[in-house]
């Protein structure tokens, strides 16, 4: 993605979004070895709330999955505690915050996948709202910016729904940007 989208998408951006945003092109290692800034995360989380003290003896390598950590460690590093049965779950985000009828900037974005599920924040959509691009961890194995269709699971698609992080107030529109045809994602774990 363009430099200038990427600082157009961050101007202003909600708060969460904001964190996200700041860590585009983390990495996790491959094979041996971990990101140590992914681990900082983990540990970063687990130190948020004394019932997340768990997260980070748990999350021992970047080998696991870890888009619920870039969403919880986002949440944290905007001064909000993710206190979630399991923030390192995809899925368990669906529980958090307030429901939302659709994408709005900034908002939690939850999906399903084979095997699980996967999290990030709405950073932008295209017209119509037709796709959503969304600012998350272990896209293709880093923090990035992907597309995804805005497609209810309930009509076939992958989306389970959106969130607005609690204390967010009314999150601003998501800004419509223009479909560079890169295809939707398919790596997240």
């Amino acid at each position: 993605m363009h430099p200038s989208i990427v600082s157009a998408l961050a101007a202003g951006a909600p708060p969460m979004l904001a964190a996200m945003l700041a860590q585009l092109g983390l990495h996790e290692v491959e094979g041996k070895g971990s990101n140590p800034v992914i681990m900082q995360m983990a540990r970063r989380v687990a130190g948020a709330h004394a019932k997340l003290d768990w997260v980070g003896a748990f999350y021992g390598d970047d080998d696991i999955p870890w888009c619920g950590l870039a969403v919880a460690d986002a949440a944290v590093r905007s001064g909000l505690v993710p206190v979630l049965p399991n923030p390192l779950s995809a899925r368990a985000w669906a529980d958090w915050g307030s429901p939302l009828v659709g994408p709005r900037r900034g908002a939690v974005v939850v999906f399903s996948r084979q095997g699980g599920g996967h999290v990030g924040l709405v950073a932008a959509v295209t017209a119509g709202a037709k796709r959503l691009l969304v600012a998350g961890g272990n896209q293709s194995n880093q923090i990035s910016l992907a597309w995804f269709d805005n497609i209810p699971t309930v009509r076939g698609g992958r989306v389970v729904g959106f969130r607005a992080p609690p204390s967010s107030g009314a999150l601003p529109e998501a800004p419509v940007v223009a479909d560079d045809g890169r295809p939707v994602s398919k790596s997240e774990a």
